[in-house]
């Protein structure tokens, strides 16, 4: 997988669930053995994520009223699973719950193995542009890139302009800049925008 561990961002990207059921779900302590905590990182290992796309699946397919009766027995059943088989849940006397493991985990793989591509293409070294983000093997920066992708630059003026870049590394920036939000207020796109009035307003003499 080129890593074990991720980010609740990144564990959000990886299970399609939003960021704040992921967290969620940590608070309320409903992945055991799914959470490592360094500092004050919250991570997530492989069978935290797995985790959380079998209970989106449990969800989406019995009622609330079912999932604290099924809940223990489910995730019993998949905390040894990884690339098993798919297997059965039953909710009664005559009815069954059939999950389909293999199907969710390679497409959780799949999304897992661009997420690491992606991060193998940015690096941040001390030697190269004081430690900020740049493209593997390049000196260029990566948020330029990312803002010049968002006000709508073609992507074949990008690769004209920087040889060193390829496809693989802009979609690399697209999910750099998706795992990484920068804080703060956005910057105010100012081009195009016209003064509402030329009045000069004098200044009045000091007393």
């Amino acid at each position: 997988m080129g890593f074990e561990i991720m980010t609740v961002r990144e564990a959000s990207f990886v299970t399609g669930i939003p960021v704040k059921t992921v967290n969620k779900a940590i608070d309320e302590a409903r992945l055991p053995q799914g959470v490592v905590r360094r500092k004050r990182q919250r991570l997530l290992n492989r069978r935290g994520v797995l985790q959380l796309v079998f209970e989106k699946e449990l969800e989406q397919r019995i009622s609330s009223e079912l999932r604290p009766t099924v809940r223990a027995g489910f995730l019993k059943a998949i905390q040894a699973r990884d690339r098993q088989p798919d297997f059965e849940i039953r909710l009664g006397d005559s009815l069954v719950l059939l999950i389909e493991a293999k199907a969710i985990v390679e497409r959780v793989d799949r999304r897992w193995q661009l997420l690491a591509r992606s991060r193998d293409e940015i690096v941040q070294d001390p030697k190269v542009q004081a430690g900020a983000p740049t493209f593997k093997g390049t000196r260029v920066l990566v948020w330029p890139i990312v803002d010049a992708l968002k006000q709508g630059q073609p992507e074949t003026e990008l690769l004209k302009h920087y040889p060193a870049l390829t496809g693989e590394k802009l979609q690399a920036a697209r999910l750099y800049a998706e795992m990484h939000p920068r804080r703060g207020r956005p910057k105010l796109d100012l081009r195009g925008l016209r003064p509402q009035s030329n009045r000069i307003v004098p200044r009045g003499r000091p007393a």
